[in-house]
């Protein structure tokens, strides 16, 4: 019997898991992300390199990927030039296949993806729905990337204020109290331009990692960062109501999966209170690693198929 492949490519984290045919983890590997919003035939060194090291890669017997960008074709190539003759099926998140796959295992019509990004997808007797993962210039409201982005946004706010700094805000921006008048404007430039170096850079990967920083400093009770998860879980419910409310049927169950669930105690509050208004009796679940499960199923099939095909 062979084994199945199968990967979860997002902005911050590549995960890759062997399993057997009943989903027993046999091996996992976690290296950065690749996922990409744009589409090339360049080479992935650090997914080449986790591929390479792969044990067991004779006895792969189909591959399914989770992609959360737009690189289809580059991640392809990567996978097939270690597993030419191997079935293989990728599909970009947005697209749901591995969190439907998910929703139907808890017999969910929703599904919510909150990491990095934040897309909520949706199936029921009238349709497929999809709301949010536009794109972290235009939404993403409530992710990962969003709440280190309210940190900044926040925090040079508060710099700008004259109020006493949070210690969120004292961390991230290299200072112990607001910016306040000077005789030189130099000097005022000069301490404007350390906060920007201190804070940077201003990537998706690097704003997105802030959400962790903001996660220790919500522990220790900071009033910024705890409303910084407040508003993230009001942003993150909206999602969820919209696509409930663009389905026919009842919605006995949601499932929420990705990373930000490892914090959940700081937003899950506002994000349930907010739900449980529109949907009351409807049951959420929490399920780490979620579309690698979603994506476990869909390899399954996959390989299934090619025997039955054989």
């Amino acid at each position: 019997m062979k084994n199945l492949l199968v990967a979860d490519i997002g902005g911050t984290n590549t995960r890759l898991r062997i399993t057997d045919i009943n989903g027993n983890i046999l091996w996992e590997s976690v290296t950065a992300g690749v996922a990409a919003a744009t589409d090339s035939n360049a080479p992935l060194v650090s997914l080449e390199k986790q591929l390479d090291e792969m044990p067991g890669k004779e006895n792969i017997g189909a591959i399914s990927i989770n992609l959360g960008g737009k690189n289809t074709v580059q991640v392809k190539l990567c996978f097939c030039s270690f597993f030419p003759d191997v079935p293989l099926k990728i599909f970009r998140e947005s697209e749901g296949a591995a969190a439907y796959a998910l929703g139907e295992e808890y017999d969910a019509p929703i599904v919510l993806m909150a990491g990095t990004g934040a897309i909520a997808v949706g199936k029921s007797d009238n349709g497929f729905v999809i709301t949010g993962g536009w794109g972290i210039n235009i939404g993403d409201d409530g992710s990962g990337y969003d709440i280190g982005l309210q940190a900044i946004r926040m925090s040079l706010t508060a710099l700008d204020n004259t109020e006493d700094l949070s210690p969120l805000t004292r961390f991230l921006c290299g200072l112990e109290k607001s910016l306040s008048a000077t005789d030189d404007p130099t000097v005022y430039r000069d301490k404007r331009d350390r906060v920007r170096e201190h804070l940077s850079p201003f990537d998706r990967k690097n704003i997105a990692s802030l959400s962790k920083t903001v996660a220790k400093f919500a522990e220790k009770g900071d009033k910024t960062a705890l409303d910084i998860f407040r508003y993230s879980g009001e942003k993150l419910s909206e999602l969820v109501i919209c696509t409930a409310k663009k389905l026919t049927g009842e919605i006995p169950n949601i499932v929420v999966t990705g990373g930000l669930i490892h914090s959940r105690k700081f937003w899950a509050p506002s994000f349930e209170n907010s739900i449980l208004k529109i949907i009351p009796d409807v049951k959420i679940h929490y399920v780490p690693s979620g579309l690698l499960r979603g994506t476990f199923k869909i390899a399954k099939d996959l390989y299934e198929e090619a025997k039955e095909n054989d």
